[in-house]
C-alpha cells in the first residue's frame, strides 16, 4: 500500500503550508487533517502491514510504503 502526503513527524519541523492545510479540515470537524506518522506506524501492523520505505520529498510530502507480511 502506498500513502502519499504531508504528515507530522516526530522531530522535524513542519513546513507552514502544511500546517494550514491542516487546519482547514480541521476547522470543520477534530478528528480530520494531517496524521502523525507515528500513529499511522502504529497502526499498520494490527492489518498486517509494515512500513517498507519513506521517501523524502519537500514541504513534508512523504510517499510511504506498507507491505504485507
Amino acid at each position: 500500500m502506498v500513502l502519499y502526503g504531508p504528515f507530522f513527524e516526530d522531530h522535524r519541523e513542519t513546513a507552514p503550508s502544511s500546517r494550514a492545510f491542516d487546519l482547514d479540515p480541521r476547522s470543520r470537524e477534530l478528528n480530520w487533517g494531517l496524521r502523525a506518522l507515528s500513529d499511522v506506524d502504529a497502526a499498520a501492523p494490527r492489518e498486517g502491514l509494515h512500513r517498507e520505505a519513506r521517501i523524502a520529498m519537500p514541504d513534508n510530502d512523504l510517499p510511504l510504503v506498507y507491505r504485507k507480511g
